[in-house]
């Protein structure tokens, strides 16, 4: 298929089904995770998630619909909006990079990755803050264009630790997005998108989890319906 080089993703034409306006999920912060194996704390995380197949970003289509050189040009194309280019950067992940992916598929990924640059990216410990994925392991959050407007499109991912021990650090990470990382058997284990829901109120946001076990989707609403009269 061949793609015009003016196409542009357009955030507009994403369009939220009735249906999933009832998927918003409280957090689960009424059980406390005191005294469980991370095994267990790893399922119930997955329990907070819709399970699928595919990206939200294309109405959950299983059909590849961004080849990743495309999407990393308009990620790359400083004339387009912010929004299209945080879209073009998060369809990298979406649809071309899978877990379990190593440094030379994330390489064929992410083919031109010089957005990068345009990107914040930094290790998270996870002490005392927010913490959305799964895994142990070195953790690390990419913040896609971050802009004036104050809107968040994110990135987290699971690097496993070195062989030594210790912790991962975001020059290695870089390294790896950019297919570069002189240890080319290095795999990322999961990674999840948090993003703005279009068409609902600001601050809406849809969160996916790119897992072994498929793509979870879990939405957190700006508002939550009126209590009980």
């Amino acid at each position: 298929m061949l793609w015009p080089r003016n196409l542009v993703i357009r955030i507009e034409s994403l369009t939220l089904a009735g249906v999933l306006t009832a998927m918003a999920i409280l957090d689960a912060g009424c059980v406390s995770a005191r005294d469980r194996g991370p095994h267990k704390l790893i399922r119930e995380r997955e329990s907070e998630f819709y399970w699928g197949r595919a990206t939200f970003l294309t109405l959950n289509s299983a059909v590849p619909c961004w080849p990743p050189a495309e999407a990393c040009r308009q990620a790359n194309d400083s004339s387009l909006r912010l929004v299209n280019r945080r879209l073009a950067a998060a369809l990298t992940f979406a649809e071309s990079a899978h877990p379990g992916f190593n440094t030379a598929q994330m390489h064929k990924a992410l083919p031109d990755p010089r957005w990068l640059d345009s990107c914040l990216l930094e290790h998270i410990d996870g002490l005392g803050g927010r913490l959305p994925l799964s895994y142990d392991g070195s953790h690390f959050l990419l913040l896609l264009f971050p802009g004036s407007d104050e809107v968040r499109w994110e990135v987290w991912f699971t690097l496993p630790r070195p062989a030594g021990g210790g912790a991962r650090t975001a020059s290695e990470a870089a390294a790896f997005l950019r297919g570069t990382h002189p240890d080319k058997n290095l795999r990322v284990s999961e990674f999840l998108l948090s993003y703005p829901l279009p068409g609902s109120e600001k601050d809406t946001t849809i969160e996916e989890l790119h897992h072994e076990r498929g793509v979870g989707i879990r939405i957190f609403p700006a508002t939550w319906f009126p209590g009980p009269k």
